[in-house]
């Protein structure tokens, strides 16, 4: 069963760093399965890891993605997205040993979906929340080694709010790396215990 978790953690970092990828090289990333993940910040006290990202529907594109990385690893194809969600898991081993920066990360999410639930007739993520989401990332886990570059077209990545989306979602990557941490998760295990892995995930797809 602690597979299963580690599964569904794993799929939430996937899911995110696809968009993440698809914003930095075209600057368009899919409306639906981005408010999907950033859903999973504000989920900060959860039941189980399931509740986290509603069951399994959150993150659909992830554990397809994360099906595929484990049956078939493509360099071509996985090569950024599987480098960049080890990068995450190494920022999240070094930031959750900053307990001050974890409190502050705490408190200005908190504050940031008090706002958001103040505006019940907004549907879905607004770009408010977006911008304060990227602001957070970029004051409080951003400044912690080792930083996360991210390559893709100029002029993508010189554009605001493609820049905010970007952010947002590298924040949401974190959210569920610290999951996969808490859970047991561990990078090695990927390579070492990858049938277990796969096994876990042919419960979800």
């Amino acid at each position: 069963m602690i597979y299963e978790k580690r599964v569904l953690a794993l799929a939430g970092i996937v899911q995110a760093i696809h968009l993440v990828i698809g914003a930095a090289n075209s600057g368009m990333v899919s409306q639906d399965s981005f408010e999907k993940s950033l859903k999973c910040i504000f989920v900060q006290n959860p039941g189980s890891i399931a509740e986290v990202y509603g069951g399994t529907q959150d993150i659909t594109l992830g554990l397809n993605l994360l099906r595929d990385i484990l049956n078939k690893f493509d360099p071509e194809a996985h090569g950024d997205l599987v480098r960049y969600s080890l990068a995450v898991m190494s920022l999240e081993r070094a930031f959750v040993k900053q307990p001050d920066k974890l409190r502050a990360l705490g408190a200005d999410i908190t504050r940031i979906d008090q706002n958001r639930m103040q505006q019940p007739e907004q549907s879905g993520v607004d770009e408010d929340t977006v911008a304060s989401l990227a602001d957070v990332y970029e004051r409080v886990v951003g400044q912690v080694q080792p930083r996360i570059k991210i390559s893709g077209n100029r002029s993508h990545l010189q554009n605001i709010a493609n820049v905010q989306r970007i952010r947002a979602l590298l924040l949401s990557a974190l959210r569920s790396a610290v999951l996969f941490d808490q859970v047991g998760g561990r990078r090695w295990q990927l390579l070492l215990m990858r049938g277990n892995y796969k096994k876990a995930i042919s419960n979800y797809i």
